[in-house]
């Protein structure tokens, strides 16, 4: 199986969360306050239940802010998107409006994360340090 780097990344992602003693639900959905059901690709919480969700988009454009805030509202969870390519309109409004976005190296695999607030602190913690590990080990997963 031919994996992009944004599926590699997510199932090193759920690996390392799953060492680390996370509950892992995979492609899966979470209900929000409106009653729609979104889709995600990983949910990941912890003991207290506090969770956080992912998901792989191919590309975000301008026109999917929208629906990335629509998102975040209706679920009041983080939320960190892992992207094979952001359109630089769309990540600097992200950036406008406190939603951190990064892209690494020249496959321009991005990442746009909702991380509000102390509550997830260790989890965002977590995060930067699987995805550190993620990157120092992606010549070996390339």
């Amino acid at each position: 199986m031919n994996m992009n780097m944004s599926d590699r990344l997510i199932e090193f992602l759920a690996r390392e969360f799953e060492k680390r003693g996370f509950t892992l639900r995979r492609r899966a959905t979470l209900e929000g306050m409106s009653n729609i059901k979104y889709y995600f690709d990983l949910i990941v919480e912890d003991q207290r239940g506090s969770r956080i969700i992912f998901s792989l988009a191919p590309k975000i454009k301008l026109e999917d802010v929208l629906v990335i805030l629509a998102t975040r509202m209706d679920l009041n969870t983080p939320h960190v998107i892992i992207a094979d390519d952001i359109d630089p309109q769309a990540q600097e409004l992200l950036k406008e409006l406190n939603i951190f976005t990064a892209s690494f190296g020249r496959n321009r695999l991005s990442i746009i994360a909702d991380l509000p607030g102390s509550e997830v602190e260790s989890l965002a913690k977590e995060i930067l340090d699987i995805l550190a590990s993620f990157l120092s080990a992606k010549k070996v997963l390339s």
